[in-house]
């Protein structure tokens, strides 16, 4: 018995198992390379710590920073107290972007919204504007590149702009040409939307133009379609002569006109029936048509009117309108869409649209009047 106890003893003598109270003492411990921590703990800032509070192993380095562009990452060091240490070393970050052909600010495109110089022009739609980035170079002498598409070295679209940053707009600038727009006459809906109006009624739309020697008016609606014989599609001009604020009888309706006009053009929607009256003096009678004429597809109708036949003016009041004869007498679908508060029965007409026929603007900006 007393030789296996001391047996135990020898072998026990050369495994050393610390106990509780050594891994305690090892938290607080000092460190170094001859003096390392137990399994378990790390040597940082020279004291063992528990291996899992520690964020890295001091000395070791990861990449930190943005990559791509101009931009470079860098490095960053875990520090002796196993923390990252929140410097990153040798790293270029984004700036501001500038015209070099580089991507200066690191978010994938070159030279976008790159800083450049002032053109120096402060008028029109140049002012403000700085120098386009043309490959990578400011643009020397600027241009639509610069200024945006909606300039233009000489005023030809007479916008309402100064497209030529000349300081002149339109009509006061002598290279601007008077407004011009020339319509086929094939029932096919070829205005534009400078040149629509809307109208009293919803589902009615209106569309006035002119170019030299016509006037056009297109007009769009369910009852265009319908093409009822009692129906019909109204047009009053104030153009050149005497004229009338007293309209046309059509059954009982007869709408007082807010312009003396001086011609009348009215079409049946069954298409029987297309003319011009013209006043007189005392009365309405028929006028010379000429080349008057109209085209209708569907909704859609299309009219033609000779300026000629019309006096030739210089300006020209317009008011559009349909109208039912009996049964079931109503006036609607009025342009401009101000000329009566409601559609109904008799209605007299309060605004129309006054043209200047030499005039620069687009139709759609002549406010009703």
């Amino acid at each position: 018995m007393k030789r296996i106890v001391l047996l135990l003893a020898v072998a026990g003598a050369g495994c050393i198992v610390p106990s509780l109270t050594d891994l305690e003492a090892e938290r607080a411990r000092t460190c170094d390379a001859d003096h390392p921590c137990l399994t378990g703990y790390l040597c940082a800032s020279g004291v063992c710590q528990p291996a899992g509070s520690a964020e890295c192993t001091p000395g070791d380095t990861r990449p930190c920073g943005q990559a791509g562009g101009e931009c470079r990452q860098g490095t960053e060091k875990c520090s002796d107290a196993a923390k990252w240490d929140g410097t990153c070393t040798g790293a270029v970050g984004p700036v501001t972007e500038v015209c070099d052909g580089k991507d200066n600010d690191c978010d994938g495109t070159k030279d976008d919204n790159a800083v450049t110089s002032s053109c120096g022009v402060d008028a029109g739609v140049c002012a403000g504007k700085s120098r386009a980035c043309l490959s990578g170079t400011p643009e020397a002498t600027c241009s639509a590149a610069s200024f945006g598409s909606d300039y233009e070295a000489g005023e030809t679209r007479c916008d309402g702009l100064d497209n030529d940053c000349d300081g002149l707009v339109d009509a006061a600038d002598p290279d601007c040409p008077p407004w011009s727009h020339a319509i086929a006459i094939d029932g096919v809906n070829d205005f534009t939307a400078e040149e629509r109006f809307a109208t009293t009624s919803g589902g009615y739309t209106g569309w006035i133009t002119w170019d030299a020697d016509h006037l056009y008016v297109g007009y769009q609606g369910p009852e265009i379609a319908a093409g009822s014989a009692t129906k019909w599609l109204l047009i009053y001009f104030g153009a050149v002569g005497p004229g009338t604020t007293a309209g046309v009888t059509y059954t009982t309706q007869s709408p007082h006109l807010p312009f003396p006009a001086t011609h009348h053009a009215r079409l049946k929607l069954d298409r029987s029936f297309f003319s011009l009256l013209a006043f007189n003096g005392s009365a309405w009678s028929p006028a010379a048509t000429g080349t008057m004429s109209y085209g209708l597809q569907g909704d859609f109708v299309e009219l033609r009117f000779p300026l000629a036949n019309l006096g030739a003016p210089a300006t020209l009041a317009v008011h559009v309108s349909m109208i039912s004869e009996a049964p079931g007498e109503w006036t609607w679908g009025g342009i401009p869409s101000t000329t009566f508060p409601s559609d109904g029965y008799d209605r007299d007409y309060t605004h129309y649209l006054e043209f200047d026929l030499a005039g620069t603007g687009a139709p759609a900006s002549y406010p009703p009047r």
